[in-house]
């Protein structure tokens, strides 16, 4: 049990390494010559006011594109002035068409390095290309941050975790939104298929930093198995992407050999790590603990091979698990050709091992925001427009929402007239019997007399209670005779039965039909 801690605690310790990306580098432009003049020429009905704020922002942009070609800020701060100057780029996006095109601003080049061959410069005359040059140099400070945290403890693994996971958000957010507005063909280390390559290597990493955390504090040999599983998978979709794209040919040796030999290491481990738990489960069953670690040995040699085209840390990761797993191996075989004398089963027979994963991609919240501190004044051209026909919708709502209430207000003044509302309600409301003289026509006023002469109100009430009373009795007669009726066609139906053509009476339906 201590030789297999040492041999856990060691492994923990040193899997090869993890890979952060390097930052592009560019070349200093202006944007307040080109910009400017074009800001003054389209925006002049503006004011005067508002074009010079617009150039005093251009210039704080300048200086702050500027200040992040030097690099000599903190990596918290730097990136938080890659956040700041992309929403900047993207406030002038929508302010300042750069492109090609002769009416857009065409004397504007943004120049970036290629991040994976340095002595390749890429240029173009697309706002969208410096907006994906800068996300991918903050996807790269993250990366970068978390190969600097101290990975021996919980609490650094933890931040490293955190940090892959914000650079492959990032990564995840260039390839959905600015990738492919970059003009084609697209440069190849901020393309989608980098995009995505990158995001996959990143979670890959991420997922890494959780495994060493189990494996540091001592989680059962199924979970770890399981970890190492997806570590594998992402691994092996990064390999997947460089190999069926330009990507291949592109990309340095040492890090495909880099790639591939995490695939074999951890695809090893794994199966190692699971013949251990199985183990501990049930002793006796050799068959399959023999086969994993026979797999694990298979896959470890060929690690060491492909190992040695990546770099030293790897190799030697890789040689202190493939002694540790030929040991347990050479016990294994042993044991069985001595006590258990199982069949061992190709690997393809023992069950596989599903995998666990713990990361995801994490986008900023504040990529999509638009920085609202700059160009305040200048309303684009495009928004204007649409400002425009909003309002001239809005008014014709209006407008329409008025005519029919002024539609409605006509038609209830003309049933309140007919009515003789609200003149009849105001005479009743009031005491005084003159304003009833005044306000009700002749003919009302004579019919209102005839009711008061037979007992007002009194007897309009006592009407219709002796009208209710004859309804009630008239009603009962009805029923009375609808039922001798129905009595009486029924007798006749059975005696038309009983006699058939001897029953020579008219039917009775024909007779009572009027009825």
């Amino acid at each position: 049990n201590r030789e297999r801690e040492r041999e856990r605690e060691s492994m923990s310790t040193a899997r090869g390494g993890l890979l952060a990306i390097q930052t592009k580098k560019a070349e200093s432009v202006s944007l307040t010559g080109a910009i400017g003049t074009y800001c003054r020429l389209t925006y002049a009905d503006r004011g005067e006011g508002v074009v010079n704020d617009a150039l005093s922002d251009l210039q704080d942009v300048d200086k702050l594109r500027a200040e992040i070609l030097t690099n000599s800020n903190t990596a918290d701060k730097q990136a938080e002035q890659l956040l700041k100057y992309y929403g900047m780029l993207s406030a002038m996006e929508l302010r300042f068409p750069i492109s090609k095109d002769g009416s857009h601003i065409n004397g504007l080049t943004f120049v970036w390095w290629d991040a994976f061959k340095s002595s390749k410069k890429e240029k173009q005359q697309n706002i969208n290309f410096e907006k994906c040059s800068i996300l991918f140099n903050l996807a790269a400070l993250h990366s970068q941050h978390a190969i600097d945290q101290d990975r021996q403890t919980s609490e650094g693994l933890k931040v490293a975790c955190k940090k892959f996971q914000e650079a492959a958000g990032v990564f995840s957010y260039m390839k959905d939104h600015v990738s492919m507005r970059t003009d084609a063909p697209h440069p190849l280390d901020i393309s989608p298929d980098a995009s995505k390559m990158l995001e996959q290597l990143m979670l890959a990493q991420a997922q890494e930093c959780v495994f060493e955390k189990a494996m540091n504090e001592g989680k059962s040999e199924g979970v770890c198995a399981r970890l190492g599983k997806q570590c594998y998978l992402f691994y092996m979709e990064v390999v997947s992407i460089i190999a069926g794209s330009a990507l291949n040919n592109h990309m340095d040796k040492s890090w495909t050999a880099h790639l591939k030999s995490k695939c074999l290491y951890f695809s090893a481990e794994s199966e190692m790590l699971m013949a251990e738990a199985e183990r501990k489960k049930d002793e006796a069953s050799m068959g399959p603990q023999i086969a994993r670690l026979r797999f694990a040995d298979l896959k470890l040699r060929e690690c060491e091979k492909t190992a040695k085209a990546a770099n030293n840390f790897i190799l030697e990761a890789t040689k202190n698990l493939s002694q540790v797993v030929g040991s347990r191996l050479q016990k294994a075989v042993k044991d069985n050709e001595t006590i258990y004398l199982e069949k061992v089963p190709p690997h393809d027979a023992v069950p596989k091992i599903s995998e666990a994963s713990m990361v995801k991609s994490v986008q900023p919240e504040n990529l999509k925001k638009t920085s609202g501190d700059v160009f305040v004044g200048l309303v684009p051209d495009s928004s204007a427009k649409v400002v425009s026909k909003y309002t001239e919708l809005v008014d014709t709502l209006i407008k329409g929402e008025k005519d029919k209430l002024a539609s409605s207000t006509d038609e209830a003044r003309t049933k309140l007239r007919e009515l003789e509302l609200p003149d009849l309600l105001l005479a009743l409301q009031s005491s005084d019997g003159r304003l009833l003289e005044t306000i009700l026509s002749e003919a009302l006023r004579e019919r209102i007399a005839e009711v008061n002469s037979y007992g007002g109100v009194k007897h309009c009430f006592e009407l219709a209670k002796e009208l209710q009373g004859l309804r009630n009795v008239g009603t009962e007669m009805l029923n009375a005779a609808e039922q001798e009726l129905d009595a009486e066609a029924a007798a006749d139906s059975s005696e038309r039965e009983k006699f058939k053509e001897q029953w020579a009476i008219p039917a009775s339906a024909t007779l009572t039909g009027g009825l």
